[in-house]
């Protein structure tokens, strides 16, 4: 009879703890016939004793059955029960069991504390492992460390922890993360000292059709310490339930291509992303939005939904932005501290749709540095119903369209931006230097308590004086038909209307 110990097996460059052990399901330290023997009893309405429904569901699909017996008498035989290069990790409320492909069980290290998981793979490790993830604990983690890159592939799993990350990969390579087609996945993290419920080292990119669900409660629900990449590949949904501070924190930049993020919840920023010092890289600190979906709502003050240390690049998708919060003043710089939908350096946008609304004091719809530019297939909506906040002979104004510089809309009757600014304008850019532009070669309404005048473009333009126009009410002015938002009012609004 062909036995196999695997709780005390030791192989070259591995080291094995195991909290169970897949296949042994009479629990008795061994997998051999008589598993199989006390699996058959148990599917046949007998279950012996000292039977571990864990060790029995060898598949780890949550239903002990015939599967489970011919994946035990494959354990036993000696064959694969798994592909090659793969890790399995099944989780089971506080435990958790874990399988190792036989072509790379001399290169992976496995330590399991309960539901802790913990591994190490080789530095002679050429080979890119997929670990699988599955099963649900109520109190674990997975963390992972190696000098290969690897995939993580989150098959239907929910992991909490009460004291630190549900997720650290220390790898600093390419990290894949796919969120198995049709598969809902949790992850929580508990008080401690950890930079994320979801902490990547490396640089991620996500893929699958799958959700994706995070809590931080100490800090960030997400963080990678270089670039985040939500690939075309990227259909399904990645939630932001809460967060102590940021939604998403990314080093390097931030590319989205497909999927959807929803962000809530949060105490911090909805995404921020923190350029890398010094660095070289053309994209470095850049946020860049091709396609998918982004809907994100912020409560706090003094935050925004995309902070963003470079560019605002936007070419495609759908993005919903709800910024509750407002500015504040901030005692240690003696300055106010404000608070935007989207901030940047700079901010170009085409072929997308934006929706913003702030309601907070001084909250603006976007602020950028430099330059905004909008092209062709931009369709953006802004309204800010916050006052001016004032503090300290101080103030911030609760502006739409913030550039230091210039402000460039262009596309014709393919682009329309329309900008209602309660208290504030509804373009602002730098019209005191004498240096500044506003030009407008799109459809463009602006209705504010301040007025926004272009200073060139060829789309005809007309601004009006003294309109009261009231949230939900039907309006044409120089030609053009719109609705003031729910929540608008102004009784001597000034009107910027280019249109033909």
């Amino acid at each position: 009879m062909k036995k196999l110990l695997l709780a005390t097996s030791t192989l070259l460059f591995a080291a094995f703890t195991w909290a169970g052990i897949i296949g042994d399901a009479n629990n008795d330290g061994f997998v051999d016939v008589a598993d199989i023997t006390s699996i058959a009893s148990h599917i046949l309405g007998t279950t012996p004793e000292g039977f571990s429904a864990e060790n029995a569901d060898v598949n780890g699909d949550g239903t002990i059955d015939v599967a489970d017996i011919t994946g035990t008498a494959q354990i036993i035989l000696g064959g694969p029960t798994i592909d090659d290069n793969t890790v399995l990790v099944n989780y089971n409320g506080t435990t958790a069991n874990v399988q190792v492909a036989n072509n790379i069980k001399d290169m992976i290290s496995v330590t399991v504390d309960g539901a802790d998981v913990s591994i190490v793979a080789a530095e002679a490790l050429d080979k890119e492992v997929n670990y699988i993830l599955r099963g649900t604990t109520t109190d674990g983690m997975f963390m992972m460390d190696g000098d290969y890159k690897c995939t993580i592939t989150l098959d239907g799993v929910s992991i909490t922890n009460n004291d630190n990350a549900a997720i650290d990969i220390e790898c600093g390579k390419r990290i894949a993360i796919v969120a198995a087609d049709k598969t809902g996945n949790s992850f929580t993290d508990g008080t401690g000292k950890q930079k994320a419920a979801f902490f990547v080292k490396g640089h991620a990119e996500i893929e699958g059709g799958g959700t994706i669900n995070i809590i931080g409660n100490a800090k960030h629900a997400y963080r990678s310490d270089e670039y985040t990449q939500l690939k075309k590949k990227f259909t399904g949904q990645f939630n932001v339930l809460a967060s102590a501070s940021d939604g998403m924190h990314v080093g390097q930049y931030f590319q989205m291509n497909n999927g959807n993020v929803n962000i809530s919840n949060i105490g911090g920023d909805g995404i921020q992303v923190e350029g890398e010092k010094k660095s070289e890289e053309a994209d470095n600190g850049n946020c860049i939005i091709k396609g998918g979906a982004i809907n994100i709502t912020v409560d706090s003050i003094d935050n925004d939904a995309l902070n963003i240390d470079s560019l605002v690049i936007i070419s495609g998708g759908k993005i919903d932005i709800v910024n509750n919060g407002g500015a504040r003043w901030e005692e240690e710089e003696q300055g106010i501290g404000g608070s935007a939908a989207i901030s940047g350096k700079a901010f170009t946008c085409s072929d997308a749709t934006i929706n913003i609304k702030a309601t907070g004091a001084g909250g603006k719809g976007i602020s950028v540095d430099e330059d905004v530019t909008i092209e062709a297939g931009s369709k953006i909506s802004i309204v800010t119903l916050g006052d001016v906040f004032e503090m300290n002979g101080d103030d911030t104004k609760p502006q739409c369209i913030k550039a230091d510089h210039n402000i460039f809309i262009r596309g014709g009757a393919e682009t329309y931006v329309e900008a209602f600014s309660m208290y504030g304008k509804g373009f602002s850019f730098d019209d005191e230097s004498g240096e500044g532009q506003f030009t407008v070669d799109a459809y463009v309404l602006a209705v504010g308590e301040k007025k926004s005048e272009p200073t060139g473009g060829e789309m005809p333009w007309l601004t009006f004086t003294k309109q009261n126009i009231q949230g939900g009410q039907e309006y044409t002015i120089g030609g053009m038909t719109f609705t003031a938002p729910e929540g608008f009012s102004n009784k001597s609004a000034k009107v910027l209307v280019a249109y033909q």
